[in-house]
């Protein structure tokens, strides 16, 4: 190291290791850059297909490690859904066809009380898969704040969770008449 300092003329005020910041920053650090995409995934889900009175309570609830739980517990009966935006989807319907003819990308983001599939982001058709298997409330979304596709306890419910994509603001455009 010595020689590399001389090399270059100048030696550090301090020692390496005293310039690292502490190890408790650097993990809280790691998991703000693994959860913000993940909370910016579920807040959209949540803006768009949960009914406006439970939204708030929802996205605090999913963000937070220890509250998480009771959100993904009512999973499993869940009636907050916007009712304008849920379709009930029969028990023999090929999900994983009906979510791509919707524009389901290959990818999609689990929110599930089976603790093996929560938070995942996976592959469409083994998501649909592994939610069956597990048979518990599970929340798949497709395109944010677009499409998603929710799987009650047992597959007692299912439905597709659709909003149109937003369309651009009109502005007025003169006439052409004077």
């Amino acid at each position: 190291m010595d020689r590399l300092w001389r090399l270059h003329g100048q030696r550090p005020a301090t020692p390496a290791h005293e310039r690292l910041p502490p190890l408790a920053t650097l993990i809280r650090d790691f998991e703000l850059a693994l959860v913000a995409p993940m909370k910016s995934l579920e807040d959209a889900l949540v803006d768009a297909f949960i009914v406006p009175a439970k939204r708030e309570r929802y996205k605090g609830h999913l963000a937070d490690r220890r509250r998480r739980a009771k959100i993904l517990d009512g999973l499993n009966h869940c009636s907050d859904f916007d009712p304008r935006y849920a379709s009930e989807i029969p028990s023999k319907t090929d999900i994983v066809a009906l979510l791509r003819s919707r524009g389901a990308p290959e990818s999609c983001h689990v929110i599930s009380d089976a603790r093996e599939l929560d938070g995942r982001t996976m592959r469409l058709q083994e998501a649909i898969d592994e939610t069956e298997v597990h048979m518990q409330g599970t929340l798949i979304g497709c395109v944010p704040g677009r499409l998603a596709y929710y799987y009650g306890e047992g597959g007692e419910q299912r439905l597709l969770l659709e909003r149109a994509p937003n369309k651009p603001k009109q502005t007025d455009v003169p006439s052409g008449r004077r």
